[in-house]
């Protein structure tokens, strides 16, 4: 074969080689990329513990479309599925504090989260006061209230015949852990990432907010991740998107 064609066909072949890779990158890339998988990423990563309907509706798409996304993300690694009796609630590895996701499962039903909140801003009330406070029956104030106490979220003080209730600093305890330590949750997308061979670039890093920029050839994505779940903000913010 003379020179000069043994340098075209070399070069076709680099040619056919270089959009082979590009190819396998983007097909990689798609996880995160997709608006729709990148949208419930960062909602599980704000509101862990989520279930398909609730993530559906924070990422603007169908319930069906939603699980269909939920399970490709739960098998590339990026998201765990837990189910507890027959509900399924999805969260981020890295988020959450040794078996908090029962903590969270509980705080998917807008009420429970509303009541804890209640007790917060109204410190020393009674279940009656509560209920009252809030527009709700006693007995769902008591059974939130329950539940918070097994938890160890809430505390009880009697005076005379009523139980007054406080917040315990166990969720803002976890809250300053987890600004203590969000870089191993910032760390481990990086590295997820980078497996992939997809070269990410940590743009914004700081305590509660990590924004990572992903790039494949002219194509741009931004993955903005919520590192501290559990703040009171977010908490709050949570109770408004239910």
């Amino acid at each position: 074969m003379k020179k000069g064609a043994s340098r075209a066909l070399l070069k076709l072949l680099s040619k056919k080689t270089g959009k082979a890779r590009r190819k396998a990158a983007e097909k990689k890339f798609s996880v995160l990329s997709s608006p729709a998988r990148k949208a419930m990423f960062e909602f599980l990563c704000a509101h862990p513990c989520a279930g398909a309907s609730r993530v559906a509706r924070g990422a603007g798409v169908s319930i069906p479309t939603a699980q269909w996304h939920l399970a490709k993300m739960a098998r590339a690694g990026y998201i765990i599925s837990r189910k507890e009796k027959s509900l399924v609630f999805f969260y981020a590895p890295n988020l959450l504090f040794d078996d908090d996701a029962g903590m969270f499962m509980f705080f998917s039903k807008r009420e429970r989260a509303a009541v804890y909140i209640g007790i917060c801003r109204l410190e020393g009330s009674t279940a009656g006061e509560l209920a009252s406070a809030m527009k709700i029956p006693q007995a769902a104030a008591r059974a939130a209230i329950a539940g918070l106490s097994r938890l160890g979220l809430v505390s009880e003080i009697r005076d005379g015949r009523s139980k007054r209730y406080y917040p315990t600093a166990l969720l803002e305890e976890r809250s300053r852990q987890a600004r203590k330590n969000w870089k191993a949750m910032q760390n481990w997308l990086v590295r997820k990432l980078a497996e992939e061979r997809l070269s990410p670039k940590v743009v914004r890093s700081a305590p509660g907010e990590t924004v990572i920029e992903l790039r494949a050839g002219a194509r741009v994505v931004e993955v903005k991740m919520v590192t501290d779940p559990y703040s009171a903000d977010m908490l709050e913010r949570s109770i408004t998107q239910q």
